[in-house]
């Protein structure tokens, strides 16, 4: 079995949490498979989702997916899909219930919050990675504006991550990047066709490595 520590540095170093919100489990499952392909293998998949409990469980024992669930509020819930073998669960709210259902499974903790007392409230918590949610317009100037008395705690964004913000996330301090309609879905709705999908699947994924390597590259200090 996974442990939790395993899991949450897997997730750390991905750096891409893709969620996944579908009308159906079918369609959901088609879409993971794809953006799998194209290197995006952290998967949300959000209880929103029809049948979701069952497409935990088909895809839980992949050793190429890291799978967990999204959008989840109770207790008795949070129960189920590690019962059905996800590995991490996602909310909008900090619940210390879910927290503490989410520990004893072994499992990574990554309830939601906006503000700075929220935050810190959650990691205090015990939230293994905070989300934020929902995200401001200027993402990546309140994340850093969060990130500047709360260096130590890992923020992962949720909202509005795209080609065009990541790498502004990233440098700003994100620990994760939580991607969602922007990878599956058009302006109006409905979902993109699977070669988009897979190009912004593998062309964001591309970009949060480079981007990481240099982040990673620029906090090394020379030995004197």
């Amino acid at each position: 079995m996974t442990s939790r520590a395993a899991t949450l540095q897997r997730m750390l170093d991905a750096k891409i949490i893709a969620v996944i919100r579908f009308d159906s489990a079918d369609q959901a499952a088609g879409i993971i498979e794809i953006i799998a392909s194209a290197g995006i293998t952290t998967v949300e998949i959000t209880l929103t989702t029809d049948g979701a409990i069952g497409l935990i469980e088909r895809l839980a024992g992949r050793d190429d997916l890291l799978i967990g669930a999204g959008t989840v509020l109770k207790k008795s819930r949070a129960r189920g899909v590690f019962d059905a073998g996800a590995l991490f669960y996602a909310s909008p709210v900090f619940d210390p219930r879910l927290v503490a259902t989410a520990h004893q499974a072994g499992c990574v903790a990554m309830p939601g919050a906006l503000t700075p007392t929220e935050v810190m409230a959650a990691w205090r918590g015990g939230a293994d990675i905070v989300k934020l949610f929902p995200m401001p317009a200027e993402g990546a100037r309140y994340l850093s504006a969060i990130r500047a008395p709360l260096p130590d705690i890992p923020i992962a964004p949720s909202g509005g991550v795209s080609l065009e913000t990541a790498e502004a996330l990233l440098r700003a301090g994100a620990a994760a990047l939580n991607v969602g309609t922007w990878l599956t879905h058009e302006k109006d709705g409905t979902i993109s066709d699977e070669r988009i999908i897979s190009n912004r699947a593998e062309s964001l994924a591309a970009l949060v490595k480079k981007v990481s390597g240099e982040i990673a590259r620029q906090q090394i200090r020379p030995t004197t």
